[in-house]
């Protein structure tokens, strides 16, 4: 008989209590990215877990599915956050659910994580395997991805970019237009390996076509300071 994650709890408050034998303050974070998710793991089930990963999430719409669905199986909840001025409402940043069977999902930005204690692995499987449905499918990008210190590893957070109003054969030379439609060619196609250089003097619209052009493709884009890219080669970046 298979196990499934979506199993009722009965009175899931009294099931589960955070473990004395870690201190309180070692759950948090060192930085500000609230609760350690892995640490927070081992308090409640006193065992060393395991992690599957997931990118490219509607986390939005997948926390209205849990909300909706999932219910049931969930002890705790622990969310982090904040006012949006744009969005007039608080917005939530970071949320943890301490699940049933000895799982914890963790979701942040547009990345979900499932904790696991060993033997569950099939569980967790099965819960990913749910979760990919709210993989966000190809759109036009209207946002540029800055590079950030996560708490164990570099990430990325994204900066939402308006598109810039212009006529690539009025605003920019004549060559630049069956260039503008070749890159677009390469750049949308899938594993695309290349390199484009833009020089120019200042303000003759070098950033301003990157920007029009961003929102033309449905790829994740990347800003990488030039301090960054003078440590390409440092073993964080290696794993990034």
């Amino acid at each position: 008989m298979t196990q499934t994650p979506f199993k009722k709890v009965e009175d899931k408050h009294a099931l589960l209590q955070l473990n004395t034998k870690l201190k309180c303050v070692d759950i948090f974070t060192e930085k500000d990215s609230y609760l350690d998710k892995l640490r927070l793991f081992y308090a409640y089930f006193d065992k060393v877990p395991n992690v599957k990963s997931i990118c490219n999430i509607n986390c939005s719409a997948l926390r209205r599915w849990i909300d909706k669905v999932m219910q049931e199986s969930i002890i705790y909840t622990h969310t982090y956050e904040q006012y949006s001025r744009d969005k007039k409402k608080m917005t939530c940043r970071n949320i943890l659910y301490v699940m049933n069977n000895e799982l914890l999902l963790a979701m942040e930005t547009d990345r979900v994580e499932i904790v696991y204690a060993c033997g569950n692995g099939n569980l967790a499987q099965q819960l990913l395997d749910k979760l990919k449905r709210f993989t966000k499918k190809g759109k036009r990008t209207t946002d540029i991805n800055m590079i950030i210190t996560g708490t164990y590893h570099l990430s990325t957070m994204p900066v939402k970019i308006n598109k810039p109003t212009l006529n690539i054969s009025t605003h920019y030379n004549d060559d630049l237009g069956p260039l503008h439609v070749s890159i677009l060619s390469n750049l949308n196609k899938k594993n695309t390996k290349g390199l484009y250089l833009f020089h120019g003097l200042p303000g003759t619209g070098k950033s301003t076509y990157i920007r029009y052009l961003i929102h033309h493709l449905k790829k994740k884009v990347i800003f990488m300071s030039p301090a960054q890219a003078a440590n390409l080669e440092s073993p964080e970046f290696s794993f990034f």
